[in-house]
């Protein structure tokens, strides 16, 4: 047996009122002529026998960010007046798609923020997980002095995060302290930070915290929701 398959390659703009129609394909009668070993003619295909199909538009998908039920309640966080502490674990959100699409996270901007004046003196390092695989953030912008942002750009990676059609998946964000105290001039004993995605201190904070893509369309997906981490407190001693 030989096995033939037929794809279709749409135009790229059909008119809304094309969708609604059902399509035929079909081998007529003796469409096909083999040749055997012999020299002998041999002819498949029947005008009876056909397959219908349908074209339906691509989606961009519609993934919105929500709490986790894992998400970490206020706790105290151990830090060190000489060495970098952690990585800790700080917050989890997730990235629900609830399209029958599959969609790719193009990038991520994390807020941060501490009761600290700058977030610099108190923020060294942070990772993101999702899936069990670790990224660093590409970009920082710290200029607002204690409200920091760290931008994860997966697209420009070549790292984009699938989100496939009806599921959703846990981010998990980890982060590693500076010193406390005097010493390196940082922040002191029983400062607060706190994380969020499109929101910070109660409130919305920046605009595009996530941008995402249709995986099949790879036109823009409609993000909505934000979340925030509870306020955790830095001391040198539980």
């Amino acid at each position: 047996d030989v096995l033939i398959e037929v794809e279709v390659v749409t135009s790229s703009s059909i008119d809304d009122s094309d969708l609604t129609q059902s399509w035929k394909i079909m081998i007529p009668t003796d469409g096909i002529r083999v040749i055997d070993g012999k020299g002998i003619d041999h002819y498949e295909g029947s005008d009876s026998e056909s397959t219908e199909f349908e074209i339906e538009a691509g989606s961009d998908g519609d993934v919105s960010i929500r709490e986790s039920d894992d998400d970490l309640d206020a706790s105290i966080l151990v830090v060190d007046i000489n060495d970098k502490k952690g990585p800790y674990e700080v917050f989890r959100f997730e990235v629900d798609n609830s399209e029958d699409a599959d969609v790719l996270l193009n990038t991520l901007v994390l807020t941060a923020s501490t009761s600290d004046s700058d977030i610099d003196d108190v923020v060294s390092d942070i990772t993101i997980e999702v899936d069990g695989d670790a990224y660093d953030y590409d970009t920082a912008s710290t200029t607002a002095g204690n409200v920091g942002e760290y931008t994860f750009d997966f697209e420009d990676n070549g790292d984009e995060i699938s989100v496939e059609k009806d599921t959703r998946v846990e981010v998990v964000v980890m982060v590693e302290f500076k010193q406390a105290g005097t010493a390196f001039a940082n922040y002191a004993d029983g400062a607060t930070v706190q994380f969020g995605i499109g929101k910070i201190n109660g409130a919305t904070y920046g605009s595009n915290a996530i941008t995402a893509e249709g995986a099949t369309t790879g036109d823009s997906s409609t993000v909505s929701g934000t979340q925030e981490s509870s306020v955790h407190t830095l001391r040198t001693t539980g």
